[in-house]
């Protein structure tokens, strides 16, 4: 009788974590940092009032998947701006991605990089429910 419970059990919090058509509800694919930078270059041949600033988004993630991702689409900052990284990210190995942002958000934190999209070697595929 136990058994039927713990199978039970595991059942229900199966399905409580995927969406209604059976895809998994959270993304194998983990943010683990998200941060924009200004960089500031004085050109050497126009004086010091002169400045070109270039911004960086750095984006950190690992997949937690057994099966090597290929390709994962971020929504970043306020507008969800679409960024993609492609590749082959294997399982546990942080990676570390440096992208031109289009926008003026000032983002902050994992909580600003949105997984949307994560494509397996495989062919397999996950997006957000």
């Amino acid at each position: 009788m136990l058994e039927n419970y713990v199978v039970s059990a595991l059942l229900a919090s199966t399905i409580a974590a995927s969406a209604p058509d059976g895809v998994p509800a959270a993304s194998s694919v983990t943010v683990t940092g998200c941060d924009q930078y200004t960089t500031i270059f004085p050109p050497m041949d126009r004086g010091p009032s002169a400045q070109v600033r270039y911004k960086i988004l750095e984006i950190s993630f690992v997949n937690r998947s057994p099966i090597t991702a290929r390709h994962v689409r971020f929504a970043v900052g306020a507008d969800a701006q679409i960024v993609d990284a492609f590749g082959r990210f294997s399982t546990g190995i942080p990676i570390i991605r440096d992208f031109e942002p289009t926008n003026d958000d000032n983002v902050s934190g994992p909580g600003n990089c949105a997984i949307k999209l994560v494509e397996f070697s495989d062919g397999s595929s996950w997006r957000v429910p």
